[in-house]
């Protein structure tokens, strides 16, 4: 065997361990999506928790609302964390007064959170920035 045919399997394993080093340290914990997010707009705040093994979210700020703690606006509920996204959740679409399907995934590094609202055949896909306050 010469050594050209030697150095081709080491860079397969090389490439192949570097691959599954990366997708282990990219993997996302559950609790990921705990925290505070703005939306696009930038008129609207909310804060995802965990209760037992779902999780949900609820506003605490939105431009020209009074929203207090003893009154907190439950926007997002229900959702179960599988495989890197939040599944099986509701979302509430007050102007419609209606609860629609939804998932989130946290992206870019815990930066951004992708909310897909799903009604039917349709689905939109909305993009929140992550927050500290």
């Amino acid at each position: 065997m010469n050594t050209k045919n030697k150095i081709l399997p080491i860079g397969l394993v090389f490439i192949y361990v570097l691959f599954c080093s990366y997708t282990v340290l990219s993997v996302q914990s559950p609790a990921d999506v705990i925290g505070k997010w703005i939306n696009p707009d930038k008129d609207t705040k909310i804060e995802f928790y965990q209760l037992n093994n779902k999780y949900g979210a609820k506003v605490f700020w939105k431009s020209g609302t009074e929203i207090t703690a003893d009154n907190p606006k439950i926007i997002i509920k229900n959702l179960s964390y599988q495989s890197g996204k939040y599944i099986n959740g509701k979302l509430y679409l007050p102007k419609k007064n209606d609860w629609i399907d939804c998932e989130v995934k946290v992206t870019k590094k815990g930066k951004e959170l992708e909310l897909i609202a799903k009604k039917g055949w349709f689905s939109k896909t909305i993009v929140w920035k992550h927050i500290t306050e």
